[in-house]
């Protein structure tokens, strides 16, 4: 059982790490340190979290229970890897690339390598059509600051926000 609970372990763990990384993640432009820029990276993480969470209980609760070994799905170890890493990678390159570089990038990589999505324009209008709306609903409705980036990524940033 102490191997089924690894990996969900280890999310949290890692979760955890990366959700104190988003510390440094300020603007001046927030409109309170709840709404700032890591607004969004911290929902991602609690999210992870979450779901680790429930993957423990419910392999708990199946212990306990006692059922069947056979009847349930394996975890694809290679797929749950790449998203530990890209989500890692996804919430450092906010800080240095902005919100729409890095959420373009971290959408195309997920769906191309966890859920083997191959259409060349499924890779580029689905992570484009997410983005746009992420960017509608945190930058104009709410109205909270998303990372900008730094060099040319702030200037686009720039011309995109406002």
């Amino acid at each position: 059982m102490l191997g089924k609970l690894a990996m969900p372990g280890a999310l949290i763990a890692i979760s955890l790490f990366l959700l104190w990384q988003t510390v440094g993640m300020t603007s001046s432009h927030a409109a309170s340190e709840l709404y700032g820029p890591a607004f969004f990276p911290r929902l991602v993480l609690a999210g992870l979290i979450l779901v680790s969470a429930l993957q423990i209980i419910g392999e708990v609760l199946r212990h306990r229970a006692v059922q069947d070994r056979g009847s349930r799905p394996r975890l694809h170890l290679g797929a749950f890897m790449v998203t530990i890493v890209v989500t890692a990678l996804y919430v450092v390159a906010m800080q240095h690339a902005g919100f729409i570089p890095a959420t373009l990038a971290f959408q195309a990589i997920i769906l191309g390598v966890v859920f083997r999505l191959r259409s060349l324009a499924g890779l580029i209008l689905l992570p484009s059509v997410l983005t746009a709306g992420y960017f509608v609903i945190f930058i104009r409705i709410l109205e909270l600051p998303l990372p900008q980036g730094q060099g040319m990524f702030r200037e686009f940033s720039r011309l995109v926000y406002y």
